[in-house]
């Protein structure tokens, strides 16, 4: 098995570590809770995606792995600054792709 590249800035991302990124739905409602909100728990990613909080830490382990997402104060979570959307932007750019956002609410 291949190892997926690291996503370290924005033009270098492959298909590999996109594919790695969004290659489950819960790291998709992730990515959402993470577009909205500046800091998120675990928990709170746990009860949105419909996860334990177990496997949810096991996919955040991954995003960071791919540099999209970085540990925040105490063990909050965030986007990272290089793919936090701009306000009213309703995309995550992720190089090959964008990830639309679903409208607030």
């Amino acid at each position: 098995m291949r190892k997926p590249h690291a996503l370290t800035r924005l033009p270098q991302r492959s298909i590999d570590s996109v594919s790695l990124l969004l290659g489950s739905p819960a790291r998709w409602t992730m990515l959402y809770e993470l577009a909205r909100h500046d800091l998120v728990s675990v928990t709170h990613l746990a009860s949105t995606s419909g996860l334990s909080p177990s496997a949810t830490s096991m996919h955040v382990r991954v995003m960071r792995k791919t540099g999209i997402i970085e540990q925040g104060m105490g063990r909050l979570y965030r986007l990272t600054p290089a793919y936090r959307p701009a306000p009213g932007q309703d995309y995550l750019d992720l190089g090959p792709c964008r990830l639309m956002l679903p409208p607030p609410g």
